[in-house]
């Protein structure tokens, strides 16, 4: 019982279904570039593999990092909590590097190239760049977005998903953002600078929407190239399963700005980052 429940400690340090997300990610850009449902090859997979696993290196290596403020921010997450040591934190962390960079490696040496890129922007993140305001918001939403590109560096078949793409870098750019106003108190007690400590909750909630809105008219341009059926199905499943539930958490935190409740909306935003990936099926 003692091991199953380590194993489930080390899942929620790895956030497994955002990494789980990841890997679907990088198939359905693989479907986006060409145009076509196709059994992904095993390059694919690899690569699926690969960005799964390097993302949870990341999601790991913060918290080993950062504990004392995710002491007071996040004391359920598994470390700050006592369920894992920070010594079997760091194995983790290295292990799942490992894997990140031999699947990267056997699906190809692109592949391989982009994993490391991304793995070393990961270190950079956690050890400089996360101090530096911005900056390191956008290195994480990046490093998130190329996942829909891995597909496309495989075989350089088909065409790179600009508007996909471009759509998660804004939405993953504006969930950094807004969980810099819920990590602001702890922030501010460890003394690191964020967008949050700097410019004020207010302010960079009104910057969160407006990229969300970027978001949203990215994934509506793609819907001009598709024929009028699949247009209207398109737009009416991305409204359904991801507008009205964005608008939701939109009125959650307008009515209710405390700590409490925008953690738990960022939290809830992973949500409408999973149900755009199914709307984007539609695209294919």
């Amino acid at each position: 019982m003692k091991l199953l429940t380590k194993i489930i400690s080390y899942l929620k340090a790895m956030r497994l279904i955002i990494c789980l997300c990841a890997s679907l990610m990088a198939l359905e850009g693989y479907w986006l570039s060409v145009h076509r449902f196709q059994v992904p090859s095993l390059a694919h997979i690899l690569a699926a593999v690969a960005a799964g696993s390097g993302l949870a290196f990341a999601n790991v290596l913060n918290d080993v990092l950062d504990l004392e403020a995710d002491r007071i921010n996040h004391p359920r997450r598994p470390l700050p909590a006592g369920q894992i040591k920070r010594s079997e934190a760091s194995w983790l962390a290295a292990s799942l590097c490992g894997v990140s960079l031999l699947s990267g490696f056997l699906a190809g040496w692109r592949i391989f190239l982009l994993v490391i890129f991304v793995l070393a922007f990961s270190v950079i993140y956690n050890l400089w760049a996360r101090k530096i305001p911005i900056a390191g918001n956008f290195i994480v939403a990046a490093s998130g977005a190329l996942t829909l590109t891995t597909g496309y560096l495989i075989s350089l078949e088909g065409e790179i998903p600009a508007f996909p793409l471009l759509a998660a870098l804004l939405f993953i750019l504006a969930r950094e953002f807004l969980e810099t106003v819920s990590d602001d108190r702890g922030d501010r007690i460890v003394g690191r600078r964020s967008i949050s400590t700097l410019w004020g909750k207010a302010r960079v909630l009104q910057i969160c929407l407006a990229l969300i809105i970027l978001s949203a008219v990215s994934l509506v341009m793609p819907a001009f190239n598709l024929d009028p059926l699949s247009r209207t199905l398109y737009l009416l499943t991305f409204t359904l399963i991801s507008v009205l539930p964005g608008a939701i958490f939109v009125i959650a935190i307008w009515k209710d700005q405390s700590t409490a409740n925008i953690h738990l909306v960022t939290y809830r935003t992973r949500l409408i980052f999973f149900s755009s990936l199914i709307s984007l099926l539609w695209l294919v």
